[in-house]
């Protein structure tokens, strides 16, 4: 009787003769890295990891693989930030494992929030005195949608886009340093 051969073993003797050159072993090891490096910066900034349990775990990948800290984990931390998130745990992630100064980045996204808000504040104020001059509708209880306004939508992605290019540029700045 013939014997029934499992996929696996079928595969493994068909792929037998293949081997990795070393610059595909590189890649995949930069892969896997980079992949492993994700998964703790998510962990961290999901609140399951503390800054000393990252720095341990950080220390296991090290063990485990070669690479530096700064290429890899400094463009994964630094790809976290975002205008519109909440970012102190990736500001804290970042004072703690480099000696790099995040108040200017965390400035810089204080800076967007305040110009967002100042924004906002100066369309309802636009709006509330065009009720009252037009309309005579004044009071407490007017609030105007400034939702609903396409011209304060553009403001607020022109004031994003340029924030963008500004944290962009201080990102890339630190990454090159």
């Amino acid at each position: 009787m013939s014997e029934i051969k499992s996929t696996l073993d079928i595969v493994m003797e068909k792929t037998k003769h293949l081997s990795m050159t070393n610059e595909e072993k590189r890649a995949k090891e930069k892969e896997d890295v980079s992949s492993a490096i994700k998964g703790l910066v998510q962990k961290h900034q999901d609140q399951i990891l503390s800054t000393e349990m990252f720095r341990k775990e950080l220390g296991s990948l090290h063990q485990q693989y070669t690479f530096e800290d700064k290429d890899v984990l400094l463009y994964e931390i630094l790809s976290r930030l975002d205008l519109e998130s909440d970012n102190g745990y990736t500001l804290e992630l970042i004072k703690e494992v480099f000696p790099i100064d995040s108040v200017k980045l965390g400035e810089k996204l204080n800076q967007y929030r305040d110009e967002i808000k100042k924004s906002a504040e100066n369309r309802v104020e636009y709006f509330k005195n065009e009720l009252k001059e037009k309309y005579s509708i004044s009071g407490s209880a007017v609030v105007p949608n400034i939702a609903a306004d396409s011209s304060w939508h553009t403001e607020v992605n022109d004031i994003k886009n340029r924030f963008h290019l500004e944290l962009d540029e201080m990102k890339g700045g630190l990454l090159r340093s």
